[in-house]
């Protein structure tokens, strides 16, 4: 699963950077909480964005079940985040999501220098 903000640049741009900050903390704090509630394994924040996904590190084998049901929990959430934010004259803030199903590696991926410090047993 990925997610972003629509129109995040835009109206990023408008917002004190203190503003961003709690607004982005807010959000990702809620979206994790229905990612942990549904089985799900965060990976990462990218930006605005997100990605999360099931069936690793344990088997999952209603990992589609789950992300679909995390995509509709997350909108329902963001409803009530938009109502939060209305009252903080916060930007009415809408997520996009993408669920992707199927095999997919999943680890330790990236430079040979990121992991240069490990032991070579491990690299």
């Amino acid at each position: 699963m990925f997610t972003d903000l629509a129109g995040f640049t835009t109206f990023s741009e408008a917002l004190s950077p203190e503003r961003v900050t709690y607004l982005l903390n807010r959000h990702f704090t809620d979206m994790t909480d229905v990612i942990l509630e549904h089985e799900g394994t965060l990976v990462q924040f990218i930006g605005d964005a997100l990605m999360a996904f099931w069936g690793a590190p344990l088997d999952d084998d209603d990992q589609a079940y789950h992300a679909v049901a995390t995509a509709i929990a997350m909108q329902k959430a963001m409803a009530a985040l938009r109502e939060d934010f209305a009252k903080e004259n916060l930007p009415p803030i809408r997520m996009r999501i993408g669920i992707h199903s199927g095999s997919a590696v999943v680890g330790n991926l990236g430079s040979a220098k990121r992991w240069a410090t490990l032991p070579s047993a491990m690299t």
